[in-house]
């Protein structure tokens, strides 16, 4: 009952008014109730939530498994066709073009321009700001004997790579895959 007040009183679109006091409290008691929840969704004190731990058959876990099959769960490359993608990139256009730009017709100061430089000449430092520090000698030493003797093979079928010891290459040699990094992909 605590989270569902706290739920409505944090939503987004249909906010519950309630004083500082009254939300003080059901923060609190919200707090206190997530902090009992462990990492395996069961509360501390032993009772399990509705939904977890339920032994399924495996008849069950390939029923349930069936009738998700061809279930959409997310976008795919199918679904930017060119007629989709011309209208995101004109309403991208439109946008903040022109006078609807904020900064249309306007200029940063002088003082302003000094301060983004600085701030932006800070955060490169000497090597610039896409630049990775090197690492320590002993970090090195580390990598390159992890990674010593080790080879690239690739499989042309399913555009596989990998790097892999090198007393593993003759097994993957014998079932079709090929020295090297081969095209990309």
């Amino acid at each position: 009952m605590v989270h569902a007040a706290w739920r409505m009183c944090n939503s987004l679109k249909d906010a519950y008014r309630v004083t500082g006091r009254t939300y003080s409290k059901i923060r609190e008691q919200h707090s206190w109730i997530m902090s009992e929840i462990g990492h395996d969704g069961q509360f501390k004190m032993g009772r399990p939530t509705w939904n977890k731990g339920i032994p399924r058959t495996l008849e069950e876990k390939k029923k349930m498994s069936q009738s998700r099959v061809g279930v959409k769960t997310g976008r795919t490359k199918d679904d930017f066709t060119p007629e989709w993608k011309a209208k995101i990139s004109a309403a991208a256009k439109i946008r903040n073009t022109g006078e609807k730009n904020p900064m249309f017709g306007k200029t940063h100061s002088e003082k302003t321009r000094a301060k983004l430089s600085a701030t932006r000449k800070a955060k490169a430092g000497t090597l610039g700001w896409n630049v990775r520090p090197p690492c320590s000698d002993e970090k090195a030493n580390k990598i390159k004997l992890a990674n010593m003797g080790k080879r690239w093979v690739h499989n042309k079928a399913t555009k596989e790579r990998k790097y892999i010891d090198p007393l593993l290459v003759a097994d993957y040699v014998t079932i079709g895959w090929e020295l090297g990094l081969g095209p990309k992909s």
